[in-house]
């Protein structure tokens, strides 16, 4: 009995290492591999509305914060306090996970070609746009950056934003 059961149980542990091996993925620690710094790899175009921020029957220009991040989650806080949307509107590096911050003016009628870096570690972009009155729901744009490997050969990731009236919107 002693040594059927052997054989058995040696099996049983041969199959059990190398199915281990079979599910770790490519950089072989079960951890994605991190994201490297790209040189004009980020290409923003933004087009306005002629009648862009319509307020009291005027279009007016706005600015435009774009934030570049490790994790969304101080991001997404922010977006639901109080004053949360105005100090997003201040476009700083307001907590460890952002790792870059840029204001753009748009005025109506406008097309803007924006190229950026791509920070180190950046897996996610935040856009606030200024319009009047500052409601969520208008305002705020979240992109999860692709991996740079996913989108092949080209290491350019063309976003287009459209800025209308009273809200900003991603344009696919």
């Amino acid at each position: 009995m002693k040594i059927a059961a052997t054989p058995a149980l040696l099996c049983f542990l041969l199959l059990s290492l190398c199915s281990c091996s079979l599910f770790k993925d490519k950089g072989g620690d079960g951890v994605k591999p991190a994201i490297p710094y790209e040189k004009e790899s980020i290409v923003l175009k933004i087009r306005s509305d002629p009648q862009l921020n319509l307020f009291q029957g005027q279009p007016h220009s706005l600015a435009l914060c774009t934030y570049q991040m490790k994790d969304p989650n101080a991001f997404n806080q922010l977006t639901d306090e109080k004053n949360g949307l105005s100090r997003l509107m201040e476009c700083e590096r307001f907590d460890a996970s952002v790792l870059s911050s840029k204001r753009i003016i748009v005025h109506p009628s406008q097309q803007v070609k924006e190229v950026r870096d791509r920070a180190e570690g950046a897996r996610y972009l935040g856009f606030v746009a200024g319009y009047y009155p500052l409601e969520k729901s208008r305002v705020i744009l979240l992109y999860p950056l692709p991996y740079p490997s996913s989108r092949g050969g080209s290491k350019e990731l063309v976003i287009n934003l459209d800025l209308g009236q009273r809200q900003i919107q991603l344009v696919k």
